[in-house]
């Protein structure tokens, strides 16, 4: 069985849930849902980061232990999962035992391969980005102070003596796996930023930090002093850098390193934004090149969400709380729309009134209509005739149009074809790829007037194409629309009573209707639909 093992960002516990991460969850979970469907063994994960500066000072503003706040945001994130309907295998938290467990072998392998060491280190530090930065990755405000070019956050000079890690040993193993194509970067725009990157002098990396400084984190093993804990000084206490920590979640979710390890590692697809694209791409398989441990095969790097054409803040009153639209419009509608209108390579506008539109045009027009006229015309007719005319047409089906054609080849090459942007998390070309398709089928529909030859003395040969052919894009539709919109298209493949062949493989023209005359009588005596799959919106459902 193929193994596939894709894995979210962790997110950072010092802020609420929004639409960020809900797009990062949902489009890792589309991803895992398309390869179960297609038969794979998957292992999908996702969790919290809850180490660093900025999350102890979070919890004290909040006045909380730094334990307690790290519990109640995660829970957050968690419940945001559910909500979604994300269908994870396995929520990490980087303050569990097993984590640290798996973080402390990272450590000892880096350090006993040669690659730590004792060195000083001065740079412009950011901690809201939790980095150190060169000094042309800053500039001078007019203030005299300096920010980080990327993020715009403060940065402060600062020198201390750390651990470092010879990432720049790495270099150019990393710029040959990424060129090669062993490790995968898409879009190819961002595998093209991080082969600039690389072309840079990188140097070495600090990977830890003094507990004076970072109070909250995982502490370098004493052992990496070769003296007891008890006598390290104020000045040798360390914790572990949070990108070192943070990354190693995903070790820590495939059972790194117990035995267990090696049947999950490693992963096939890794979904993330592209503000921490060189964490991921650059320092994360180094730090796995210098452990002898296989690097991920795929990063899918998404870009951001702006609101109204403007970055999402508080101060602005425009931050999209996911949750609010899940329980204003459905959680199938707000995860379609996510799907529908983000891009990996641009940043996606959320704009209230395109929410209200979209899922009215493409649900409630295109698919749910369709789906309501099919199946009402199912009980103006004899369905014992219908049912020896389905199993004639569908053994084998001989197209008699060129709009017939094109369906029967699009709905046969259906899965092929969305396969590659499902794998590549380009989920929009794949539901622009289905819309193509059911509105080949509505134009289908409407041109044979099924309603006309439905009636006594109509052509019953003729109907009877219009709606196999109609049944059977609206079956083809929603089996690959359902990692999207799970709930809704489990709903409609039950209502086209299809729930046995509604796997990937399934996805095959005239197959419900092949096997006898008896058993397309009875699909067609089970199919039903009590009401619209997707009642049109109201603006006033959309919440403001």
């Amino acid at each position: 069985m193929n193994r596939v093992f894709v894995t979210t960002p962790i997110f950072y516990v010092n802020g609420a849930p929004h639409l960020g991460h809900a797009y990062s969850l949902v489009l890792a979970d589309v991803i895992a849902r398309w390869h179960r469907l297609n038969g794979a063994r998957v292992l999908l994960a996702t969790g919290t980061d809850e180490h660093g500066k900025k999350v102890h000072e979070a919890a004290q503003s909040a006045n909380m232990t730094t334990m307690e706040f790290c519990t109640h945001n995660s829970n957050c994130f968690r419940s945001l999962a559910l909500q979604l309907d994300c269908s994870q295998d396995d929520f990490i938290r980087t303050t569990e035992s097993r984590h640290v467990e798996s973080v402390h072998r990272l450590w000892d392998i880096l350090q006993s391969k040669g690659y730590l060491y004792r060195g000083s280190y001065s740079g412009w530090y950011s901690v809201s980005d939790e980095e150190f930065l060169k000094e042309e990755d800053t500039i001078v405000l007019e203030d005299g102070s300096r920010c980080s070019k990327l993020s715009g956050r403060p940065v402060e000079l600062i020198s201390e003596l750390n651990w470092m890690f010879k990432l720049s040993a790495f270099r150019d193993e990393i710029k040959s796996i990424i060129n090669s194509g062993k490790m995968q970067i898409v879009p190819a725009s961002r595998k093209n930023e991080v082969l600039a990157y690389l072309d840079s002098d990188i140097g070495d990396l600090s990977v830890s930090r003094p507990v004076a400084r970072v109070p909250w984190g995982i502490p370098v093993p004493s052992r990496s002093f070769d003296i007891k804990s008890a006598d390290l000084s104020d000045d040798d206490r360390q914790v572990i850098y949070v990108w070192l920590d943070a990354l190693a979640n995903y070790l820590t979710v495939a059972g790194y390193p117990s035995p267990r390890f090696v049947d999950s590692w490693p992963p096939t697809h890794q979904v993330i934004g592209k503000d921490i694209l060189k964490f991921h791409a650059v320092y994360w398989p180094a730090f796995l090149l210098a452990a002898d441990l296989p690097f991920p095969k795929k990063i899918v790097c998404h870009a951001h969400w702006v609101v109204d054409g403007k970055k999402m803040s508080k101060s602005l009153g425009n931050v999209v709380e996911p949750c609010k639209y899940v329980d204003s419009i459905g959680m199938d509608r707000f995860r379609y729309f996510m799907m529908k209108e983000s891009s990996l390579s641009q940043d996606s506008n959320f704009l209230r009134d395109l929410v209200f539109q979209k899922c009215n045009v493409d649900l409630a027009d295109t698919l749910g209509n369709l789906l309501s006229r099919t199946l009402a015309l199912l009980a103006k007719t004899d369905r014992e005739a219908l049912a020896k005319q389905f199993f004639k047409l569908a053994n084998p089906f001989v197209s008699q149009s060129a709009q017939e054609t094109e369906i029967f080849s699009r709905i046969n090459n259906l899965r092929e074809t969305v396969h590659v942007y499902y794998d590549d998390g380009e989920i929009s070309k794949v539901i622009e790829h289905i819309l193509e398709l059911l509105r080949l089928g509505n134009s289908y529909f409407s041109a044979a007037r099924p309603w006309d030859t439905v009636k006594p003395g109509g052509d019953f040969a003729l109907f009877s194409r219009t709606l196999l052919v109609s049944l059977e894009v609206l079956r083809a539709s929603m089996i690959a629309l359902s990692p999207i919109i799970p709930i809704s298209a489990e709903k409609g493949i039950s209502a086209l009573a299809a729930k046995d062949l509604s796997s990937a493989q399934h996805v095959r023209f005239g197959l419900p209707f092949s096997f006898s005359i008896d058993n397309s009588l009875n699909r067609i005596l089970s199919m039903n639909v009590t009401q619209p799959l997707f009642a049109r919106l109201k603006s006033t459902d959309v919440c403001a």
